[in-house]
């Protein structure tokens, strides 16, 4: 009779619904802070790349650096994982975001005293990076407690949180284009930094009732070793499959967002505006379809969309690449059509957004039930240490083929990267098996 019931609840039911999760409170704080944290974040993508770029004049350069401060997702976060089991995802996330204010404005402060160059930038940015991480993922382990604690609606929860982050992305973007033309790039570090202590007013201030919770999964937890996660690990396919699929869509996103489309804009003398519209466009894309899997989420196929969304996503770098390739064949001849190259590469941000956003509230559904929580925090962290595992690479190939003005051969590697991540997962009774494997406990 319960399953009766539930298969004709309608979407207009799904929204009614909505309220029990909007109006929990802890859960409602800590998406504020996310907010706030994910904003900082989606400035410095913007702006740090951007301002090397500007200094030195290089793509390889500013991809070294971008490539660089990549590898503390990796290193960082095999480390990050126990502690956060040990010393509580609350402890954790309120240090490194606090940390990590302080490193951002250590940039426009040794530039304004001229003592910043190229090698102490680099060290900055890593140190903001490396901080950064077990901030990231301490908060993503508070999700699920929260979840639990108070009794929410998962899919929905999630959802929620992938549309506040994708909030942060449609903003972040905008302001930073806006700031940056007419600011500076320099300057928006400073209110990067600004949020990062948002984040950390709102997890002390408004979590503090955690505070006992906290203690006794900090004891519980301290009974976990991250031999323990590794035993785990090696027992679930899944997880591992999971993290392969999500590092190779991850080599070509942050490629593509955190250094191809700002060589693109300066090579081509565009407004940077511009680079904040086509930011803007991605994250709308994001949004709609975190929103569409808050409400009809439990009714998808997880299998389908990991399949599918990765040929969605070719078909928006596709548009992409045109945009360019025809900037570069008619706007010399026909120069009234430089206005409508750039509108070009937003719609394709805007598909591309459209096939990526449903991929990060997929990653953290699934690993919510099938990670056991005293060890979610060390699992997470490697997890995340995987799915950057490729990231310095791409981001060195990017730079490459952006310096030898080689950009057809730079999608064409986005476009096998995406294929081969379509492939990772197994037919549909390989895939179902292996969810019920992993969240059998």
């Amino acid at each position: 009779m319960v399953l009766e019931i539930q298969s004709r609840r309608t979407i207009k039911d799904e929204f009614y619904m909505f309220p029990k999760v909007v109006f929990s409170r802890r859960f409602y704080l800590l998406t504020l802070a996310n907010i706030f944290s994910k904003l900082g974040n989606s400035l410095s993508e913007i702006a740090i790349p951007l301002f090397v770029y500007q200094i030195t004049g290089s793509a390889v350069a500013t991809a070294s650096v971008v490539a660089i401060a990549q590898l503390p997702n990796v290193l960082v976060g095999l480390a990050s994982g126990p502690f956060i089991d040990k010393f509580s995802p609350r402890t954790v996330s309120m240090c490194c975001d606090g940390l990590n204010a302080l490193t951002i404005m250590l940039i426009p402060l040794l530039f304004s005293v001229e003592l910043l160059d190229t090698t102490i930038l680099t060290l900055l940015v890593v140190l903001s990076k490396a901080i950064d991480v077990p901030g990231e993922t301490a908060k993503q382990v508070l999700l699920p407690q929260i979840i639990k604690r108070d009794k929410l609606p998962q899919e929905k929860a999630n959802g929620i949180t992938a549309m506040t982050d994708n909030l942060a992305d449609l903003l972040g973007p905008a302001i930073a284009g806006i700031l940056i033309a007419t600011i500076g790039a320099l300057y928006v570090l400073v209110i990067d930094a600004a949020t990062f202590a948002l984040a950390v007013g709102l997890i002390y201030f408004g979590l503090r009732c955690h505070t006992k919770t906290d203690a006794a999964i900090k004891a519980k937890n301290a009974k976990s070793s991250f031999k323990q996660s590794w035993v785990y690990l090696r027992q679930h396919k899944g997880v591992w499959r999971l993290a392969v699929y999500s590092m190779l869509i991850n080599i070509v996103a942050c490629a593509l967002l955190q250094l191809t489309l700002q060589v693109i804009s300066q090579q081509y003398s565009i407004n940077e505006a511009w680079l904040g519209f086509w930011f803007s466009a991605f994250a709308v894309g994001t949004s709609l379809t975190s929103i569409a899997y808050t409400f009809i989420g439990h009714r998808l196929s997880h299998l389908r969309l990991l399949q599918l969304t990765p040929i969605g996503q070719v078909f928006g770098l596709s548009v992409i690449f045109g945009a360019v390739l025809f900037s570069e064949r008619l706007t010399a001849t026909l120069p009234f059509l430089a206005e409508i190259w750039p509108v070009l590469i937003a719609l394709g941000m805007f598909v591309y957004g459209v096939n990526l956003g449903v991929g990060s509230v997929i990653d953290n559904t699934l690993l919510q039930k099938w990670v056991p929580e005293p060890i979610q925090g060390t699992v997470f962290s490697i997890y995340t240490s995987l799915r950057w595992a490729g990231v310095p690479l791409g981001t060195m190939m990017a730079g490459y083929f952006l310096q030898r003005a080689e950009t057809a051969w730079l999608f064409i590697c986005f476009t096998i990267l995406l294929f081969l991540a379509g492939f990772v997962w197994p037919k549909n009774k390989s895939f179902t098996a292996i969810e019920a494997a992993e969240t059998t406990r």
